[in-house]
């Protein structure tokens, strides 16, 4: 059985691995460190073997994840699949959280971000929503918050990013009217809204922001000079080995940096990078040549 003081202890491996509790409760340690309790059960009609995510350590204690399991025993005692209980109140605190907003007749932009918000976030990184929630409270809420979606006209957007484009932000301008358009868009699918003024602007009132192609070189003399420079260099030693891997490994500086030796695998030659650290949430792997090695 599992205690409190063995589930602080699980340390990271290099691969996934699980430690057993009773009852088809376990615990999932994954690479990167996260644990989750888990539940392995038989459907009750196919009798195939499932299993339920039952929440992460330690935002769910010992205690709780038993008891979660036992719920789930009782829900297969009288015929019925945990996983589809779970995804049927998941639906049910949605659509009454959809119903709460519409209750209201006068919804606000204000009110309509933050649903917007909160049924996006779940699939964003942190990292990616709070991004998002500070640029639209700096530049949309001001003027925006507390109006009713049908009072909101076309030019009340177009004040908005005129005003951020005044401040010489072009690409700013360019993202919050794509996040106002998706919001309006968003209350238009559940029916807080029924038309969407940021769709009707017309493109050729903004700036267009210069694309740049990211600095690099083609040309084999610079980049000569650059892994020499790289090899003279006399600074930190970590950013110097780091500087030495980047050119076989095409990283992005952040991944680099970032490397855990639980991610390196010697063995197969790889690193292997999980999802949550990379930008697009995929799991990422990279195979390394000798000189990496």
């Amino acid at each position: 059985m599992l205690t409190d003081t063995k589930l602080r202890n699980l340390k990271p491996k290099s691969k996934a691995y699980k430690e057993t509790d009773t009852h088809g409760l376990y615990i999932e340690v994954r690479k990167a460190g996260t644990k989750f309790f888990r539940f392995r059960y038989r459907h009750p009609q196919t009798k195939k073997e499932q299993v339920l995510t039952i929440g992460e350590y330690p935002a769910i204690g010992l205690k709780q994840a038993r008891d979660l399991r036992n719920d789930a025993k009782e829900l297969l005692a009288v015929g019925i699949d945990p996983n589809d209980h779970k995804k049927t109140e998941q639906a049910i605190q949605l659509e009454q959280a959809v119903e709460e907003q519409k209750q209201s007749d006068l919804m606000t932009f204000g009110q309509l971000f933050e649903l917007w918000h909160r049924h996006n976030s779940e699939s964003w990184t942190y990292a990616h929503s709070r991004d998002i929630r500070e640029r639209i409270e700096k530049h949309l809420l001001p003027s925006l918050e507390s109006y009713p979606l049908a009072d909101i006209k076309p030019m009340d957007v177009i004040k908005v990013l005129k005003l951020i484009e005044q401040g010489g932000r072009v690409e700013t301008t360019s993202r919050i009217k794509q996040y106002t358009n998706r919001i309006f868009k968003f209350g238009i699918g559940f029916g807080h809204c029924e038309r969407n003024p940021a769709g009707e602007l017309p493109d050729d009132i903004f700036q267009k922001a210069d694309k740049k192609n990211y600095a690099h070189t083609t040309d084999p003399k610079v980049l000569t000079q650059i892994l020499k420079a790289i090899d003279s260099y006399a600074g930190d030693i970590s950013t110097k080995k780091a500087l030495e891997l980047a050119p076989y490994i095409f990283l992005r500086s952040k991944e680099i940096a970032g490397i855990r030796w639980e991610e390196i695998d010697l063995e197969n030659g790889v690193i292997d990078i999980p999802a949550e650290r990379m930008k697009k949430k995929r799991p990422h792997i990279v195979p390394i040549s000798s000189k990496v090695l």
